[in-house]
């Protein structure tokens, strides 16, 4: 029987919208489906994730009927109540495991029902793999939603090659061992044959963390050396071509135009991100306020657009961030705004991948001011963007500073004067200087893109069951 790939995320790539009775199916965007692109779809892969509707009584047929259309591409939809959505995604992977990972702590909310749900919820998860797994299939699960699932499998007398990655940050050993069910993650992620992460820094924390609780455990060892699990280190790449032509077509450079029209500045500096408390947000308000009180000249000159997509409208703390958020802006338009001139310019929506060209486009100098972030794709989006010119403001706590401190001006986001005088650095840096730091930043994203990263991560998979194969 042929070999095929088992991809295992909390979402399948596309997303199924309800229209009254209706539902439409539709293509999704994103980062982990854009470098998936090569393994699926395609004959020799399939897609496990949840369907991202609710599921009830009322819609059991149809969602039926929905998976029996979904199966035709080679993709198998999950199925969760209300209650298991709340307390697996809302509860336990967005109120725990999220700000944990962070060093949010003060944004935990844990509750007893939350760690229940996300071992039942992983539970449903395992059982549908292991109905799909032959023995020679490679299985990767991807994601904090995830984290049992690995042992779990094991438990079902799985042997099948499992990769698992993380796609944000693992926090240092302190910070981690105070998170309910932190050892019973731990014990399954080195159930896998191979777990990976963005950085180093990532590895040498859960590394310590694990060691913290199993003092036989040796933080310094290759395991490369043992029969146990690996723990590498894969920076992820984005699809630069795509990028690249896409800022190149005329419907994007009239789209561009456009908005360069409508802003009617000189200067436009831009923020794109999902809304989250980890971006920081805050800060560069406060930052971009310090700078057109230091910089009076300015007003008038430039404008902030902030693109702020969507992101977990039921958790608590993203309701508290938004309103937050909204309120700065309100405030910096009225303190200096003037007839004619909006110094923010506040977009609180999702948008396809031609307008987000467009923006990327549109803007002289872009910020990522992140407080903490596994890597942040957006920077390396916007350098792909750009024939010339352009300046990146990068946070040192993106994943992404540690490519692109070549050309970036690194900025720590909790120092509200240094992002503060980085912009200003921005705005005023020659063109020339402009070319060469986004040339330098182009020339490593293409040479180190999603098939790199992808490839990469599925070597050192089966170099690691081969290992222990010999073992």
């Amino acid at each position: 029987m042929r070999q095929k790939t088992i991809i295992v995320s909390n979402r399948l790539p596309v997303t199924i919208e309800q229209h009254k009775n209706e539902f439409e199916v539709q293509a999704s965007n994103g980062g982990l489906i854009s470098a998936l692109g090569s393994i699926y779809p395609g004959e020799d892969s399939i897609w496990i994730g949840w369907n991202g509707i609710v599921a009830d009584e009322d819609n059991k047929e149809q969602l039926n009927e929905i998976a029996a259309d979904l199966s035709e591409q080679n993709l198998v939809p999950v199925s969760l109540t209300e209650d298991q959505v709340e307390g697996f995604y809302n509860g336990f992977t967005n109120s725990v495991i999220w700000p944990v990972f962070h060093d949010q702590l003060s944004r935990v909310s844990a509750r007893d029902s939350y760690w229940d749900t996300y071992l039942e919820v992983n539970a449903i998860f395992s059982d549908i793999v292991a109905e799909y797994a032959s023995p020679e299939d490679v299985i990767w699960i991807h994601d904090i939603q995830l984290m049992l699932v690995p042992g779990m499998l094991r438990s079902r007398g799985l042997m099948n090659k499992i990769g698992f990655f993380s796609h944000i940050p693992f926090p240092k050993v302190e910070t981690a061992i105070r998170m309910p069910g932190i050892t019973a993650l731990l014990d399954s992620l080195q159930s896998a044959d191979l777990v990976g992460f963005y950085l180093d820094e990532y590895i040498r924390n859960f590394k310590d963390t694990i060691a913290y609780f199993n003092p036989l455990y040796d933080a310094t060892a290759d395991e490369n050396s043992s029969n146990e699990f690996s723990v590498k280190a894969f920076p992820m790449g984005i699809d630069f071509d795509k990028y690249f032509e896409l800022s190149r077509t005329d419907v994007v450079r009239r789209k561009a135009s456009q908005l360069r029209g409508e802003f009617d500045v000189e200067k436009v500096i831009g923020c794109v991100c999902r809304l989250d408390y980890t971006k920081g947000i805050p800060n560069l308000l406060l930052a971009y306020e310090a700078l057109l009180s230091r910089h009076q000249n300015l007003r008038t000159k430039v404008k902030l657009v902030l693109l702020l997509v969507p992101s977990r409208e039921d958790v608590v703390a993203y309701q508290d961030i938004r309103k937050e958020i909204f309120a700065k802006v309100e405030q910096v338009n009225a303190d200096f705004g003037s007839s004619g001139w909006e110094p923010v310019k506040l977009w609180y929506k999702s948008v396809n991948d031609q307008v987000l060209s467009s923006i990327y486009r549109s803007c002289d100098v872009m910020v990522i001011p992140s407080l903490s972030d596994g890597m942040n794709v957006v920077c390396k989006e916007y350098v792909a963007s750009r024939k010339e010119k352009g300046v990146l403001v990068l946070s040192r706590w993106a994943g992404a500073s540690q490519e692109l401190n070549i050309g970036a001006l690194i900025i720590d986001p909790f120092n509200i004067t240094e992002l503060g005088d980085a912009i200003w650095r921005g705005l005023k840096m020659t063109v020339n200087e402009q070319n060469r730091r986004m040339g330098m930043m182009r020339r490593r994203l293409i040479s180190n893109n999603v098939n790199t990263w992808r490839r990469n991560f599925l070597t050192a998979l089966e170099e690691r069951k081969e290992l222990k194969s010999v073992k």
